[in-house]
């Protein structure tokens, strides 16, 4: 992120989540990963030790992504749930889906990128699904490109997430 793009915004669970990750990352990973080298240091020569540059490199992970969870930290603002438009698709909401193809239902919240997670149906405004779902009201169709191909959609309902 640079210094010209707005804060990210972030619903409370997805601040719980964060914080949450940071904790495991500095409490848990963190010293993991600090044994590990200090095991694979006694093994030997660590110039030539697979083990040492393997945890060297998961140090080297865990040190950026706690980096940037810091930072996302410091930098973002709560989004207001009283500011969500209830009658339209957008950040902060919680939108029904029929699925026209399989007559499924599809339960998906909008998310920012910074907390989108697909297996738990948080989809990013950013992604083509999002995209097509952002702005829509109930009755409206879309079609969004997914990694299956192109799929239909009718938004049955929209509701504020509570945030």
């Amino acid at each position: 992120m640079n210094a010209v793009e707005d804060p990210p915004l972030l619903t409370s669970d997805g601040l719980r989540r964060i914080e949450a990750e940071l904790e495991h990352l500095v409490s848990t990973r963190r010293p993991e990963i600090a044994e590990d080298i200090r095991q694979s240091r006694q093994i030997g020569d660590v110039s030539e030790n697979g083990e040492y540059a393997a945890a060297k490199e998961a140090q080297a992970q865990v040190e950026r992504r706690i980096t940037e969870l810091r930072y996302y930290l410091g930098a973002a603002r709560l989004l207001d749930g009283a500011a969500v438009d209830p009658t339209r698709a957008s950040l902060g909401t919680v939108v029904t889906l029929l699925d026209e193809e399989l007559q499924e239902e599809w339960e998906v919240t909008l998310v920012t990128s910074l907390e989108a997670d697909p297996e738990r149906d948080f989809i990013s405004i950013q992604c083509p699904l999002g995209e097509a779902i952002l702005g829509k009201a109930p009755s409206e169709r879309i079609i969004a490109n997914t990694p299956a191909g192109f799929a239909r959609y009718e938004v049955l309902r929209v509701r504020p997430l509570s945030c």
